[in-house]
Parts: structure tokens; C-alpha cells; sequence
């Protein structure tokens, strides 16, 4: 079967494979995260942990983890070409889909589900129909397209959450001394963590923006002073579902859907 995309106009074979990426790929991983930052470059996805310079260096330690964090390509053997690609992390009995894009030229031949359909069932086959209970994905209160579009998969809303959060060791001694009322701490993978009151707060990004948690809101009110007069950061997003009265750019909210309510969902939906 041929399909034409809708961009470019490049034909495919339509007999797709999918390759999974491991972290001694440094040049093809590298390339995801330069991808991804394209992808998202507008100000309200400036919040996307893909703009941090050390995105790169995460994925590939991440991919050392092969149990619980895949990266995962969709090819065309025709021409050995990348057509979309996936990110998704084990967080206990879910899976968090980090990001899936399909490359522009080859949009609109649903190309995103057979992907997630793809990679759903081989972890399935590898780890066991019970092994995972639903499927989760983050977007920002801004993107109303995206929120009506989850919206009408009937997927569950809940409050945000800071997936990159808290990498650093929790029995490092020399680490928690180091945390006052405020402070940053460098995690392993080179990112920037925030901390209020030995509380794991959030994640600086790119060094002129930040991503709060809002779950100890009292803490939060403390770090955004610290953020703005310390650090001289005041693009801040609010990782929690609730509206707040706070000086932000934007919020973040997360989607779930159960497994077997996804699967049923790919093989009618078109992504």
C-alpha cells in the first residue's frame, strides 16, 4: 500500500518498521533532541525541558535504563528514513509519553498511531498485558487545541506533574546540607533543580526560565521571589492543575487513559 503525504509529497511504502534507539546512538539521539527543540520553539513551549542544553545528555543516560525509558523510531524501509519518533518513560505501572512527532513531510497518514500502536504492543509482548495501567502525557493550559482534543479521547485530567524532577541522590549528605529556605542543585543529568525548605520544587531551564511545582503552594510563593529577585528569572510555569493567583506565564496539566482503552482508541482514531 502507497501513501501520499499531505507535506512534501513523498511517496512511502507503507510496510513501516519500528527501531528502537539505545544510548551508545549518540549521533541519532542527539539528532532527536535538535528535532525537538525545531519542533517547539515558541514561548509558551520554551517550558519543554527539549530547550535545556543538557536534553541531549539525559536522553542518552536515560536510554542506559532499558527497562524503563524508551526511545522508539518509525522507518520507512524504502528509503531507511525516519518518519515520526517517540519518548516514554515507566513511572511505576504508567507510561508517560514524553513527546511523538511526526517529521513534517510526512503528516497526515496517521503515521502517530501506527507508532504509539507499534511500540504499546511490543511492550506489552515484552512485559505482560498487566504490566502497565495507563498511558500519560503533559500539556500546557495554553494549548486549548490539545486539551479539547484529549478532552474528546476521554482522557482523565489530572494535576500536573515535574517528570525530570528530583535527580539528585536523596541520601547524598553533602547534597541536602547544601539546601537552605532556597536553593539549586545540579542533578546527574546536568540539570538545574530548584529546592524551597528541603522541598524538591522544580526545574530551571535553559537558565532564563523555570518549571514550579505547585503542590506546597507556600513554598512555591517563596521560590518565585527567589526566582525573580535572585536569579532574575520571571518566566515561570506552574507544574499543578489548579488556578493560582501568581505571577505566571503558564501551567501544565496531565492526561491518562487506560491501556486497553488506548489501544481500542488507535485503531479508530487517526493521529
Amino acid at each position: 500500500m502507497l501513501i501520499l503525504t499531505r507535506k512534501g509529497r513523498q511517496m512511502l511504502s507503507g510496510s513501516y518498521r519500528l527501531k528502537r534507539l539505545h544510548a551508545n546512538e549518540r549521533i541519532a539521539i542527539d539528532h532527536i533532541a535538535l528535532l525537538l527543540r525545531n519542533t517547539y520553539h515558541t514561548q509558551v513551549s520554551g517550558f519543554f525541558i527539549y530547550h535545556d542544553p543538557s536534553y541531549a545528555k539525559y536522553l542518552r543516560m536515560a536510554s542506559l535504563d532499558e527497562d524503563n525509558f524508551w526511545i522508539y523510531q518509525l522507518i520507512d524501509p524504502l528509503g531507511e528514513q525516519m518518519l515520526a519518533f517517540a519518548i516514554l518513560t515507566r513511572k511505576e505501572r504508567d507510561i508517560f509519553l514524553n513527546q511523538i512527532v511526526v517529521l513534517e513531510h510526512f503528516r497526515g497518514g496517521n503515521l502517530a498511531a501506527t507508532l504509539l500502536s507499534g511500540i504499546l504492543g511490543l511492550l506489552l509482548e515484552k512485559y505482560g498485558n498487566d504490566e502497565f495501567s495507563s498511558l500519560k502525557l503533559e500539556t500546557f493550559y495554553s494549548n486549548q487545541r490539545a486539551m479539547a482534543i484529549y478532552q474528546h479521547w476521554k482522557m482523565e485530567a489530572s494535576p500536573g506533574k515535574n517528570w525530570y524532577l528530583n535527580k539528585v541522590p536523596e541520601h547524598d549528605n553533602q547534597l541536602q546540607k547544601a539546601i537552605t529556605t532556597c536553593s539549586t542543585i545540579t542533578d546527574p543529568y546536568g540539570f538545574l533543580q530548584l529546592y524551597a525548605n528541603n522541598n524538591p520544587m522544580g526545574t530551571v531551564i535553559n537558565g532564563d526560565r523555570a518549571r514550579i511545582n505547585g503542590a506546597h503552594i507556600d513554598d512555591a510563593k517563596i521560590l518565585i521571589k527567589y526566582l525573580n529577585g535572585q536569579m532574575g528569572i520571571s518566566k515561570i510555569c506552574l507544574v499543578a492543575e489548579q488556578q493560582l493567583q501568581l505571577p505566571l506565564i503558564d501551567r501544565t496539566i496531565t492526561y491518562s487513559l487506560g491501556i486497553s482503552e488506548l489501544r481500542d482508541m488507535l485503531s479508530t482514531t487517526k493521529l
